[in-house]
């Protein structure tokens, strides 16, 4: 099983933002990302896309989608509008689609969403949040959640026995959140 997100395939401004990416354009970019997707993920093993998938237009995305090995379950980012009329009108294309998943891995639960979220839903009770979209630039480290965002793990997607690596000893937060400020 693996997670990753903001691949922003064929996104041609993404190679040049900030510290950048490191190939000179997004056709390079998009090769090396499948190439190294494929090179992690096997033809049956279970992925997750946490958002903000393509930039590309409806032929690419859906040629890249073809070509990407694994099982695809895929949370909507906020750049995800091509990816939503691909899926719609190829929805055998992707094993699920949604804004928002919870699954349980063992006995580990996860919460799966675009958005880095301050508190998700039973988090006092060990749940570990997956989030992409801040491309390794959140500094926050308010309990157990993890930016699986590509450009924060080498540029593919990363396993979730690296996820349990580096969430296993990150304290849950505990707060009560039906309390109310009394003072």
């Amino acid at each position: 099983m693996f997670f990753t997100s903001d691949t922003h395939f064929f996104h041609k401004n993404i190679v040049h933002i900030g510290d950048g990416r490191p190939w000179d354009n997004s056709d390079e970019m998009t090769e090396a990302l499948v190439e190294n997707w494929n090179q992690t993920v096997g033809k049956k093993d279970l992925v997750y896309h946490l958002g903000d998938f393509s930039f590309g237009n409806k032929n690419q995305t859906l040629a890249v989608l073809q070509r990407l090995n694994g099982l695809k379950h895929i949370i909507r980012g906020n750049h995800d509008g091509t990816l939503d009329t691909v899926v719609r009108q190829n929805p055998e294309i992707v094993d699920s689609y949604q804004t928002y998943k919870e699954i349980k891995v063992y006995d580990q639960r996860l919460v799966l969403f675009h958005f880095p979220i301050l508190s998700w839903h039973n988090v006092h009770k060990g749940v570990w949040h997956l989030h992409g979209h801040c491309h390794g630039q959140l500094r926050f480290s308010g309990g157990p959640l993890l930016d699986v965002g590509v450009d924060v793990h080498d540029y593919r997607p990363i396993s979730y026995d690296e996820v349990h690596h580096l969430l296993q000893d990150v304290e849950p937060v505990f707060f009560d959140h039906h309390a109310r400020n009394r003072a």
